[in-house]
């Protein structure tokens, strides 16, 4: 095998196998094996090691150290998302808020741009933040965009997934089961919008993906949900929950 396929054998095999059974001794000695094989590996295998020394260090109790190997693993690989979330955590626990903040945002922004995973959403049951929650600070970062009506963040949540039709299908569904009307619209709105530039772009073929029918379909169902929010509008119905989200998930797009 080359350098590279034995560090990966040894980080999916060996190395995770003692984590789990909490063999923290061997999972040192392995590490250090995938350290030194690991100079011809790319930016973000190398952080990948280092992330498992610094889980290693903060298992046996050397959360500092564990954020010197965290801060190693982000310079081989900038835009590593777990490293920047882990390094929010160990900092969190030492009460270094100037620290954290900026490694939560970083988590959040690269977890969306990398992967699609939004971090936002496990933060707010991380017991390693718990001295944050009343944070103003803290709080506005994580904040996700979502609503509390669980049947409207199921709409929001397949927009986020650019599942478009999905989120109509979801919503028409659970109509009586939603508390905002206006933003659910919005997002109907927004939904057919996203629909209508993947038929722009690549042409009425792509119908059977969304399992309509004819552009007819797609004209009728724009100017249904447009006239949805403007009559809405009149009634003065008009919430900025949509608008949230978007600023969140789709900053620049709403």
């Amino acid at each position: 095998m080359t350098e590279i396929e034995q560090v990966e054998a040894l980080l999916f095999g060996e190395i995770e196998e003692s984590l789990r059974a909490k063999d923290y001794t061997t999972a040192r000695r392995l590490v250090n094996e995938a350290i030194a094989l690991s100079a011809p590996c790319p930016g973000w295998l190398k952080a990948m090691v280092f992330h498992r020394m610094a889980l290693v260090e903060d298992f046996e109790g050397s959360t500092i150290q564990g954020i010197e190997y965290l801060k190693k693993a982000i310079d081989c690989y900038p835009q590593y998302p777990p490293g920047w979330y882990s390094l929010a955590c160990f900092e969190a626990r030492l009460g270094n808020k100037q620290n954290v903040l900026p490694a939560l945002e970083n988590a959040i922004k690269f977890g969306w741009s990398q992967s699609r995973v939004d971090y936002r959403r496990g933060i707010k049951n991380e017991s390693d933040f718990e001295t944050f929650r009343s944070d103003a600070d803290f709080l506005a970062l994580v904040d996700d965009g979502y609503p509390e009506n669980k049947a409207l963040r199921r709409v929001f949540e397949y927009l986020a997934a650019y599942e478009p039709m999905s989120a109509i299908n979801s919503g028409r569904k659970n109509l009586d089961q939603i508390d905002d009307l206006y933003a659910l619209y919005q997002a109907f709105e927004f939904a057919i919008a996203m629909i209508q530039r993947d038929l722009d772009e690549h042409g009425s073929r792509n119908l059977r993906l969304y399992k309509l029918k004819s552009m007819s379909e797609v004209v009728s169902l724009t100017e249904n949900f447009k006239n949805e929010v403007a009559n809405r509008e009149k009634r003065g119905e008009q919430t900025d929950t949509f608008a949230k989200f978007c600023a969140k998930i789709f900053p620049g797009k709403n």
